[in-house]
Parts: structure tokens; C-alpha cells; sequence
């Protein structure tokens, strides 16, 4: 072909051309079909969007039904006491900002006492109300119809569960209403597109919340019937464009949340994104790649003029093909050019190590993210386990307490010494699972003695052969020659029997157990990475695998969360691994976890190794009286009062404060001097630290000791610098409490 004859220059270019042309086809074939891709792509990230709301949601919705069922089993919940029933209430709403109300109603739907507007609340009657109903009728957890707060103007969605009591006879209700605010303020910690929304509706479409909030978009209102007809004929969610409340044409993803056994979504919650922006991003990406393609063109034909030759063509040609696929995703391209080659081939090995280094930097990034955004996730779950375990605490300290003095006072009667057992045999059980809530959030206090780990893997291999099915076979690889930490020896010896007993479960056919250690020296790098914070030096890695039924994808994220169990309901409290996560933790380690369905589990634990012998301390269990002035100082009322009779029992005289500041007048007005404070650390108005630095400012020489299920590791180091004479965990017995006083009293 005549086209072709020429010099190379002429050839370069018209091949420069011929080569060019199909870019500049695919491109406006691109043009037509990207906005139909952007659709598809904004409709996928929509519907991730929402999914994070629908999640919250449902953590909520969970959280209430647990928070309720709860409450419901207090005694001076079900027996309908007002007073009683009144502070438990008030306390709920103090610690739980997004409940409005929590209101306590009996079967006919009177209201026995409010968290809140107990007054007013006794007006009213909830007898006709979805939620109190479907509660009463099915004695459990159910949902209500919303309603608009008159002074907020904002909607409120109302729950229930039904009271019952010790013979499973329903004796009322629980009624919260949940604000749905704070979806607001989700939003706006939230990076989406411009001109998005999102909001909810009620299962017959009546809109509850919308955000941001606009003149057409009334709470109370019908939403679109079109978008609320698809998201109703819908199983669970979907997608649809349509032209939105405001009047702007959008995408939306609607998704619908129903409480676990009903079938009909109690609300559905929708999230849209806008059009015209939309296509406008399509457009704008389309332009810039065309004009790249044209200015690429100009450059080719360029060199192709000046620079001539087959060879430099040819390399030209591969950079540029790579460099397309790289720009399109393809992060595994090659140049396969010979990096000897003069310039071209030190681009193309820069290229190469450029490729290669976004690649890992890409990897590195999205697997540090997971393990932060999991450690976030922890820590946030360890608080609120934290404070819901305090609470518990001192409800089941007055009970301990009260429980343990009752007998003296009780007749020989075999049938109210069994009621006394079964009470004491219950609250130290409820102590137990709160115990290992507060080792779930590193708020529970740890022995510090050296445990030989090796040793404490046998003893439980010993125990493990005795209790669990004779066809698991039980290894060891113990290679660490040094098995020695710090640390607390019954919580590591529950750590190593949960694993051990969770594993032989998974094996209900038999299989193998594998107890391995070695020692690792971590550094400075590895520290960093880690979500766990750990310090740099040498470790003892302990390794637990078995070769069971394995832990599913979807789960395998949660199973250290509290009360998250697969098992069957009445088989487990959903805090074994809990506790095993917060003892490694509280001990400085770390702990991660690899299981494959039907291909067994490995738990990694790594823990500080002991470098130096630490003392343990000998433990008195007798009551020791004796005498002295003491003040209690804490905000419950059930904790002063069994205190002060435990205290006056052992031959104490006691005052009372509810709170810091009045310890610091009665602490002033006592006429005879104070011999001991006994304080607590969570307390409205001031709290413990706050008064234990001032009681310490007032008088230097002043006994203090702790008293608390929920205290900062740094706060309690930095009080026992300041001289604090001891700390007794909630809740506690006499003997406790009698020890902790004389150890104060009697220490210098």
C-alpha cells in the first residue's frame, strides 16, 4: 500500500494514528455507556451507605431489646415498686442519652413510674398503644407506632417489653421511646456526595426523620409513594431513581428493618444521592480522558517525528499499553523491558518499582485499616460493657452484702435458709458474669504475680481430659524455654480452659487439640501496627488450634464481642471469649484469631515476657473487727446502707455521703475525727478522683480507699502515688470489706 511507502517518520506517524484510533472509539463508546455505569456504581455505593445506618440501627434496636429485657428482671422492676422503679429508670436515662422516656406500666397500661415526668406520666394510659400490646401478647420485645415529641417537634420511636415475674407471670411493661436525632449527626460525621439525604419512615410510610431537614419535608408527612411502594414490595432492600420529596430527581437505596421473628418491617430507612451530579462526574471524567488521550496523541506523534526507529517505537508502544491497565486498575503490570537499556529502561524500572510500591502501600493501607477500624470497635464496646457491668455491681453489691448478714436475723426454717441460699447462690453468679464483663473492658483489677505458663497449659490438659469427649486427641509443642509472665493466674487459667472447652465443642465428632509456644522478639514497627498496644521486647506466643467446624466469615469478626454467642439459646452467655479478650489485653498482649469453615480455628495470643519476679501478696479471708470512725461515700443508696451495716457489724461507727462534695462538708463537720474514707469512683457532682484529691489537699495525712467495679488503670496508679491505702472491687463480702478496712487502718 502506497499509504505506507515513505520514510520512517511518515510510516511512524500514520502508524502513530492508525494505533490511536481505536482509544478515541472506545472512548466515545465509553461516553455512552458511563452514565449508565455511573447509575449502577452510585446505586451500589448508596446502598453501602445505608447499609452503616441500617447497622447502627439494628446495634441499637438490640442493645434496646437486651437494655429492657434487663431491667425487666429486677425485682423492684416486675413487682411494679414506684419509688424503686423510679430511680432505676431515672438511672437508665442518665447513662443512655438516646432514650427520651422510659416508663414502667401495669396490665391494664397505668403508669406505675417514669424515668422522667413521673408526674405527668401518671396521666397517661398505654393500654391502647402497638407497642404495650404486642409486648403483653407476646411476652417478649416489641415495637410501636412513632410519635412527634410536642415540644421538639421531632419524631420518637417507642419500644416495649413485657415484665414478668420469678414464675414467668406477666406483671407489665416497659415503654422507651428512642430518638432518632442522632442519625443527624451520624450524617454529618459522614463524607457523601453533595445534595444527599437520608431518612425514615414508619412501616405505613409516615415520615419519622430526614436529613438535611427542608421546608417539604414535614415529620408526620406521607413520603413519595412511589419510593415508599418499592421499598414495601421488597424483601429486604433495593434501589430506584425517582424524584424525591425536595423535587430533585435522585438515586435511592431504601432498606427494610424488621425485630428478629416478626416479618413486617417496623421501619424502613432510605438514603438518595442526586442525579445531575452524578452525570455531571460522568461527563467531567469522560472530558479529562479525552483530552489525556489527545495530548498523549500530540506526544506520540511527536517523538514518533523526531526520535524515529522500530525499537524506540516498540518500547514506547509497551510503556504506554502498561500505563493504560495501570490506569484502569490493573496494579499487577509489567514492563518486561530490559532495565539496561538506556533511559527508556530506567523509566521502565521506575515504573516497575513504582507499580510494585502502590501495591503494597494499597495492601498495607486496607489491612491496617480493618484492624483499627475492629480495635475502634472493641474499645467502644469495652466501654459500654464497663459501665453496664458498674451498675450491676452495686445493685449486686447491696444484694452480697445484705445477703451475706440476712442469716442472723433469719429463723431455722429450712425453707427460708434454701430462698437465703438460692438468693446468694444467684448473686454471686450475676457477680461472676459481670466480673468477666469488666476483664472484657479492661477496667477489672489483675493479680501481678510470675505465672509459669507452661505449667498452667498442663494443669489445664489435665482438666480438659477429665471433662470433655475422650476422642479429642490433646497435643503439645511447648518449644518457649522461658514460659514466665506477670499477671493474674486465675484469669489466665479461665483464658486457657474457655479456648480449650470452645474448641472441644467444635468438635463434637472428635478431632485434635493443639496447645504450641515459642518466644518472639517484637519491635518498634511491629508495635505501631498492631491495634493492640503492645511495647517492644520479647514475647511468648501461645497458639491454640483445633480441627473443628471452623467460625464463618460473617461471624468471625464479632466472636469477641459480649453476648455474642452461636449457640443455642440457654447453652451460653456469649462471654467466654469476651473475658479470654479483655485478660489478654488487661496482661499488656494481644490476641487474633484465622478459622475456615469446616477446617478447624487458630487462636494466636502473644504476652510480655516476665523479666523480673514480682511478690504476691498473702490474702486474708477472716473477718476482722475492729474500731474507728469511717465515712462511705457513695451515690447509691443500697450501697451506703449495706455498707454502713457491714461497717457497724465489725464494730465501726459510720457516716454517709452521697456524693464528693458532701464528703467534703461531713468530712469537715464530723465532730470526732474520720479514720477512713471509703470512696467510690463514678459518682454525680464530683466524682471519686476529684474528691480524693481534695479530701487529700484538706488533710494530707487522710486514709482513703477505693471502692469501685469500674476504675482507668492510670487513675487508680496515679491515686495510689497520692498515697490511697487500698481498692476493693465491686461488689464484695464481709470478709473483703473487713480485710480492705484493716489493712488501712493498720498500715502506716
Amino acid at each position: 500500500m502506497k499509504l505506507f511507502h515513505g520514510s520512517i517518520r511518515k510510516k511512524l506517524l500514520i502508524l502513530v494514528l492508525v494505533a490511536t484510533m481505536p482509544v478515541f472509539i472506545v472512548l466515545l463508546g465509553t461516553e455512552l455507556q458511563n452514565s449508565h455505569r455511573a447509575a449502577q456504581l452510585a446505586e451500589k455505593d448508596t446502598a453501602i451507605y445505608l447499609s452503616g445506618f441500617a447497622e447502627i440501627e439494628r446495634r441499637i434496636t438490640n442493645s434496646t431489646h437486651t437494655l429492657l429485657r434487663t431491667v425487666a428482671s429486677i425485682p423492684d422492676i416486675y413487682s411494679l415498686d414506684e419509688e424503686k422503679s423510679r430511680v432505676i429508670l431515672s438511672t437508665l436515662l442518665e447513662t443512655n442519652p438516646i432514650y427520651t422516656n422510659v416508663i414502667l406500666v401495669d396490665l391494664k397500661g397505668n403508669v406505675v413510674a417514669a424515668g422522667k415526668n413521673h408526674d405527668s406520666a401518671r396521666a397517661l394510659n398505654f393500654s391502647d398503644r402497638k407497642q404495650f400490646k404486642e409486648a403483653i401478647a407476646s411476652k417478649g420485645f416489641a415495637s410501636g407506632e412513632f410519635v412527634v415529641g410536642k415540644s421538639t417537634k421531632e419524631a420518637i420511636f417507642p419500644f416495649g417489653m413485657a415484665v414478668q415475674n420469678k414464675q414467668g407471670e406477666v406483671t407489665g411493661a416497659i415503654i422507651i421511646g428512642v430518638s432518632l436525632v442522632h442519625y443527624g449527626e451520624f450524617f454529618e460525621r459522614g463524607d457523601y456526595p453533595e445534595n444527599s439525604f437520608f431518612g425514615i419512615c414508619d412501616h405505613n410510610g409516615i415520615r419519622l426523620f430526614r436529613y438535611p431537614v427542608s421546608d417539604q419535608t414535614g415529620i408526620g408527612e406521607p413520603i413519595n409513594q412511589n419510593v415508599y411502594e418499592a421499598a414495601k414490595v421488597s424483601e429486604i432492600k433495593g434501589s430506584l431513581s425517582a424524584q424525591n420529596s425536595d423535587g430533585k430527581k435522585r438515586i435511592m437505596a431504601f432498606e427494610a428493618l424488621r425485630i428478629e421473628g416478626n416479618k413486617r418491617p417496623y421501619i424502613y430507612m432510605f438514603m438518595g444521592v442526586a442525579s445531575e451530579q452524578i452525570q455531571a462526574q460522568s461527563h467531567s471524567i469522560i472530558n479529562r480522558l479525552m483530552t489525556t488521550s489527545v495530548l498523549s496523541l500530540s506526544l506520540s506523534l511527536f517523538i514518533a517525528w523526531f526520535l524515529g526507529g522500530r525499537g524506540v517505537v516498540q518500547l514506547i508502544d509497551r510503556l504506554s499499553h502498561i500505563t493504560k491497565k495501570f490506569s484502569q486498575g490493573d496494579k499487577s503490570v509489567k514492563s518486561n523491558i530490559d532495565y539496561s537499556d538506556g533511559e527508556i529502561g530506567g523509566l521502565a524500572e521506575s515504573f516497575d518499582n513504582m507499580v510494585d510500591m502502590i501495591h503494597q502501600r494499597e495492601e498495607e493501607k486496607t489491612r491496617l485499616l480493618e484492624q483499627l477500624n475492629q480495635a475502634h470497635k472493641m474499645d467502644a464496646i469495652g466501654q459500654l460493657a464497663g459501665g453496664i457491668a458498674h451498675d450491676f455491681n452495686n445493685m449486686l453489691g447491696g444484694i452480697l452484702g445484705a445477703g451475706q448478714m440476712l442469716p442472723r436475723y433469719l429463723s431455722d426454717e429450712p425453707k427460708a435458709q434454701k430462698l437465703h441460699s438460692i438468693i446468694m447462690q444467684s448473686a454471686t453468679r450475676a457477680a461472676d458474669l459481670t466480673g468477666k464483663l469488666l476483664t472484657f473492658s479492661r477496667t477489672s483489677s489483675k493479680a501481678s504475680t510470675p505465672v509459669n505458663m507452661h505449667a498452667l497449659i498442663q494443669e489445664t490438659i489435665t482438666l480438659l481430659q477429665n471433662t470433655t469427649d475422650r476422642r479429642i486427641k490433646i497435643e503439645t509443642e511447648l518449644k518457649a524455654n522461658q514460659s514466665s509472665i506477670v499477671g493474674d493466674p486465675s484469669q489466665l487459667q479461665s483464658t486457657m480452659l474457655n479456648l480449650g472447652i470452645n474448641a472441644s465443642q467444635a468438635m463434637p465428632n472428635g478431632g485434635t487439640l493443639r496447645f504450641a509456644t515459642r518466644l518472639l522478639d517484637i519491635d518498634d514497627i511491629t508495635c505501631n501496627s498492631s491495634p493492640f498496644d503492645l511495647h517492644p521486647g520479647q514475647f511468648l506466643e501461645i497458639e491454640v488450634t483445633d480441627t473443628g467446624c471452623g467460625i464463618s466469615a460473617e461471624n468471625i469478626h464479632r466472636i469477641f464481642e459480649p453476648f455474642f454467642t452461636t449457640k443455642e439459646q440457654g447453652k451460653g452467655t456469649g462471654l467466654g471469649l469476651a473475658a479470654v479478650y479483655g485478660t489478654i489485653t488487661q496482661h499488656g498482649g494481644s490476641i487474633t484469631v484465622y478459622s475456615e469453615v469446616n477446617n478447624g480455628t487458630n487462636f494466636k495470643i502473644l504476652l510480655p515476657l516476665n523479666t523480673s519476679a514480682v511478690a504476691q501478696k498473702p490474702v486474708c479471708q477472716e473477718i476482722i473487727k475492729g474500731q474507728g470512725n469511717i465515712l462511705v461515700v457513695d451515690d447509691e443508696e443500697v450501697m451506703r446502707l449495706t455498707t454502713k451495716a457491714i461497717l457497724e457489724d465489725l464494730g465501726y461507727s459510720v457516716l454517709l455521703a452521697e456524693n464528693g462534695e458532701e464528703a467534703l462538708s461531713v468530712y469537715k463537720a464530723s465532730k470526732k475525727p474520720v479514720d477512713l474514707v471509703i470512696l467510690d469512683m463514678i459518682m454525680p457532682v464530683m466524682n471519686g478522683k476529684d474528691c480524693f484529691f481534695a479530701l487529700k489537699k484538706l488533710h494530707p495525712e487522710a486514709r482513703i480507699i477505693l471502692s469501685s467495679g469500674f476504675v482507668r488503670e492510670e487513675d487508680l496508679e496515679d491515686m495510689k502515688r497520692s498515697g490511697l491505702k487500698g481498692y476493693i472491687n465491686k461488689p464484695y463480702l464481709s470478709d473483703a470489706l473487713s480485710q480492705s478496712v484493716y489493712n488501712a487502718l493498720s498500715n502506716g
